[in-house]
């Protein structure tokens, strides 16, 4: 009876139906010469001559897990933050005049509510409000997005209409700061366009500046710059 023998090609060993044909075994020689490939019968190949595949191991699975989590879809936490989040300690910025604060930390909001929306008062005047709240952002530049004023070098600052206006407590949505009769021109401060100075163009800190609703001012006064404290004008 003829038995099943399968071809050796290229060194490598192949265990299948469709690769065998029944022959003598004791013929196989002289068709091993005839060929020139060499033949292997079944029960001459010990079992460590199949190659065999490894089993999926446990770090595989652990990368497919880390894998298939990566592709999902992922949303990161909102961070909230509110002018009721941001702490202000007034005595350490040099809010003025110095009898007006607490001495303990309190939030931004409350400082709006107990003094920026006040009106009475020599303390509470625009140009002593817009000092101290040109203190809170140079120490905590952060606040600007609730009161809308910040240094841009030493002695010029932009102002927001809309967020100072709104920090001020005024009610009525037109804006009246920037006007002629409004209290930037009242105090004396003068606006600089921002295509004058070509290092104005260059800072970053002036990217949203627009000229109209977001301006650049300087104090032709000198009451105060950026390490400078408010000095008193009479005007």
């Amino acid at each position: 009876m003829a038995e099943l023998c399968t071809p050796n090609i290229g060194g490598k060993r192949f265990m299948s139906l469709t690769a065998g044909f029944p022959i003598p075994k004791h013929k196989s020689g002289a068709l091993q010469q005839i060929l020139g490939m060499q033949f292997y019968f079944p029960d001459e190949i010990a079992r460590d001559d199949f190659y065999s595949f490894p089993k999926p191991k446990e770090e595989n699975e652990n990368l497919n897990l880390v894998s298939r989590s990566f592709n999902a879809s992922v949303t990161a936490p909102k961070l909230t933050e509110s002018s009721s989040d941001m702490i202000i300690e007034p005595h350490n910025i040099g809010l003025i005049p110095a009898s007006e604060w607490s001495p303990r930390p309190v939030s931004l909001e409350e400082i709006k509510s107990s003094y920026f929306t006040r009106r009475n008062g020599t303390s509470r005047s625009f140009d002593v409000k817009l000092y101290n709240a040109l203190c809170i952002t140079k120490s905590n530049p952060a606040a600007y997005k609730f009161i809308g004023v910040a240094w841009i070098d030493e002695t010029h600052f932009k102002i927001d209409e809309k967020k100072f206006s709104q920090f001020l407590g005024t009610k009525s949505d037109y804006m009246t700061l920037f006007d002629q009769q409004g209290p930037i021109s009242k105090y004396g401060f003068e606006q600089i366009f921002k295509g004058a100075n070509p290092a104005f163009t260059r800072n970053s800190l002036c990217d949203d500046v627009d000229d109209c609703k977001v301006c650049i001012f300087s104090d032709p006064m000198h009451r105060f710059s950026r390490d400078k404290p408010f000095t008193h004008v009479d005007i």
